[in-house]
């Protein structure tokens, strides 16, 4: 795939302080959304022109008690490089300013690209404001059982 180059632009996060309620973590709830697509002029060894895919990624920490409020929120924008043969990035750009949609694939391509990169980076700030990792980390999980070695 032609993502050549990615760009974080904006990082939001903010532990709201409730310390003097009890509180019970109802969900966390990510999002993200391609926010804008554009054309761009980059300098590769010659001038070319890019698409470029703005996303925004975000994170609410729901509570379930008390109702209605945050724990916390996390929102991460950025954009993608893409470069591929003119005539395709001309119908992107046709496409998304028609009809606001992009291609299946290219889309699901751009997702999981921007989703890899705003992942990592809300694991990280959670950490650094205390909230729960938005992503489920795997546990260890330990047994008493004892397997013999089957070979």
């Amino acid at each position: 795939m032609p993502i050549i180059g990615s760009n974080l632009k904006e990082m939001h996060f903010k532990r709201f302080d409730l310390k003097s309620q009890k509180i019970k973590l109802g969900r966390v709830k990510t999002d993200i959304k391609v926010r804008n697509i554009s054309e761009r002029d980059i300098k590769l060894p010659e001038l070319r022109k890019s698409v470029i895919f703005e996303f925004e990624f975000s994170v609410d920490y729901e509570l379930e008690k008390p109702a209605k409020k945050k724990l916390g929120e996390i929102l991460i924008a950025g954009e993608l490089i893409y470069v591929d043969s003119e005539d395709k990035q001309k119908k992107i750009l046709a496409d998304w300013k028609k009809r606001k949609k992009i291609d299946s694939e290219l889309m699901r391509n751009i997702i999981s690209s921007a989703l890899d990169m705003s992942q990592l980076e809300a694991i990280y700030t959670a950490r650094k404001v205390m909230l729960p990792s938005p992503v489920p980390l795997p546990k260890l999980k330990l047994s008493d059982k004892r397997q013999g070695y089957i070979g």
